[in-house]
């Protein structure tokens, strides 16, 4: 039986690389150079993130969120495309007791985007896929563990998005302050049911061979699990080695760390799960268990019964979701009789493959709560249920 490594390169195979990430996180935490050092160029400038954060003189009166978005194109050998969507100033407000939601509200946004085109009858040929994969969540290392607002944010993203903590500017902290605060952050996740990606039992070191990374035969064989939160440093300084590789530095007043360098920081390893080994991983939950428990949710619900319009499908049309209240509902005219039966076979076919996505749903909920040590081998079970 072919290993976890080798079923996700299989599945990887011929699917798109692009990856939609959200970055959330208070100001002054490195969220900007983080994503210049993973893109491997400038993403935001100076001016575009000032004009987006709050001014701070009206902070008590204005808690609106901005958010800013930018499409990038990897220098690797894909050229992989990159959405970023950044929130700048997340949580700088003293009021802040609406943003959690509004953050919300753009991710159910881009799930209805992808919904509403479903339903049309003449669907749009051009990508109109806005989903976010991933959400790289910074956190201030404080040594009391997470905020209240972090708290708030996590829970309400974490049935919308795959989170993954991240603790930034790493080099401010000894190596026990920092695994102390990794053990503090780790237990609030747990005790407040914060729903973060699930690694599984993935070992960072058969990611790493997977992708080819040579560092997969200097970094430690161990669970990637039991690295949360990754703790990052990052740098504005480039360095071109003597292969010609570029690399990013972080700048003291006693020389230079090298941000790429394993011994120093988590980034290398991170870049590597996200860009590599998981990023197809990241795109199958967000398609098949967070859009699709969102999916199910609306179309059982009224909110579509009444919101659709010319040229979209009535979910409810036939009766057969929501037990026939209105099977005759839509009236046809003899001229149109032609035109509707193959509408209502289309209707039909719909309605089978809902039902099919509410089995598939169930299968997968159950097979990510599963940790039983009786399954080995989890990607099975969800290959099986896709």
């Amino acid at each position: 039986m072919p290993n976890t490594s080798e079923m996700r390169r299989r599945r990887n195979g011929n699917k798109e690389y692009r990856l939609r990430m959200l970055v959330l996180g208070e100001r002054g935490l490195g969220k900007s150079t983080f994503l210049n050092n993973l893109c491997g160029k400038l993403i935001f400038s100076e001016q575009v993130k000032s004009d987006a954060v709050p001014d701070a003189s009206q902070a008590h009166v204005s808690p609106d969120v901005k958010i800013i978005t930018e499409q990038v194109e990897l220098d690797d050998e894909r050229t992989t495309p990159v959405d970023i969507i950044l929130v700048p100033g997340c949580g700088d407000c003293i009021d802040n007791t609406s943003t959690p939601e509004k953050i919300k509200d753009y991710l159910d946004a881009q799930f209805d985007l992808v919904l509403n085109e479903e339903l049309r009858i003449k669907r749009s040929r051009v990508d109109t896929d806005s989903k976010a994969h991933v959400c790289i969540y910074f956190i201030r290392a404080t040594s009391r563990g997470l905020r209240d607002f972090d708290i708030e944010v996590m829970k309400q993203l974490g049935d919308r998005i795959n989170i993954i903590p991240v603790i930034g500017k790493a080099d401010m902290l000894t190596e026990k302050e920092l695994q102390l605060n990794k053990q503090l952050i780790m237990r609030d996740i747990k005790m407040h049911k914060i729903n973060v990606f699930d690694f599984k039992n993935d070992k960072l070191q058969d990611s790493l061979l997977e992708v080819g990374s040579p560092l997969s035969s200097q970094c430690p064989d161990i669970y990637i699990s039991e690295m949360l939160p990754f703790a990052v440093i990052c740098g504005n300084t480039e360095i071109i080695s003597s292969d010609g590789q570029k690399n990013h530095a972080r700048n003291y007043r006693w020389g230079q760390l090298l941000v790429e360098d394993s011994a120093n920081s988590d980034f290398i390893f991170l870049k590597n799960i996200l860009l590599g080994s998981h990023l197809q991983e990241l795109k199958d939950v967000t398609n098949d268990v967070f859009y699709e428990n969102y999916r199910t949710k609306m179309l059982l619900s009224k909110k579509f019964n009444s919101d659709y319009g010319p040229g979209f499908l009535d979910p409810d049309l036939s009766g057969s979701i929501i037990g026939g209240r209105r099977r005759n509902a839509f009236s046809v005219s003899t001229s149109q009789k032609e035109d509707y039966i193959p509408f209502s076979k289309e209707m039909e076919e719909k309605n089978k493959i809902i039902k099919a996505y509410q089995q598939k749903i169930e299968a997968l909920e159950k097979m990510l709560k599963s940790t039983s040590s009786e399954d080995p081998s989890p990607e099975t079970c969800l290959e099986s249920a896709i």
